[in-house]
């Protein structure tokens, strides 16, 4: 399986050393961590196929 291109830039987001140009990736990590488990308990609902 490949990995979804915004999966591989929160890991680097995250990965990426702390200062505050990296801040805007590290929120944009988050976020999109987020929205994975959000679209996975979808998923688990059966909203998603």
């Amino acid at each position: 399986m490949r990995t979804p291109w915004w999966l591989a830039v929160a890991i680097l987001a995250i990965a990426a050393p702390a200062s505050a140009q990296n801040e805007p990736l590290r929120v944009l990590a988050r976020d999109l961590s987020e929205l994975r488990a959000e679209v996975g308990r979808l998923h688990e609902l059966g909203y998603l196929t």
